[in-house]
């Protein structure tokens, strides 16, 4: 994973699996890169991500475990259950 803020790579980034654990930063504009297994990320994945992003931007001190349920049933078929 690589992130960037401001078109700057972020030091520090951690990955856990499938987790990425951002240190704290400030900026403008942040993009993050993963490698997926997918050449092209299936629709039901982009609806999933952009529904997290948008509930975290209109509620930033939200935890994870609070977003939205449709994000969490477009994913269900995605889940590997032997993690």
């Amino acid at each position: 994973a690589e992130v960037r803020v401001d078109g700057k790579i972020v030091e520090g980034v951690d990955v856990e699996g499938s987790r990425i654990i951002l240190p704290d930063m400030k900026g403008e504009t942040v993009e993050i890169t993963i490698q997926t297994g997918y050449k092209i990320l299936p629709y039901d994945i982009r609806a999933a991500i952009l529904l997290m992003a948008g509930k975290l931007f209109d509620n930033p001190s939200d935890s994870v475990e609070n977003l939205p349920k449709a994000s969490t049933n477009l994913l269900k078929h995605y889940r590997r259950w032997e993690r």
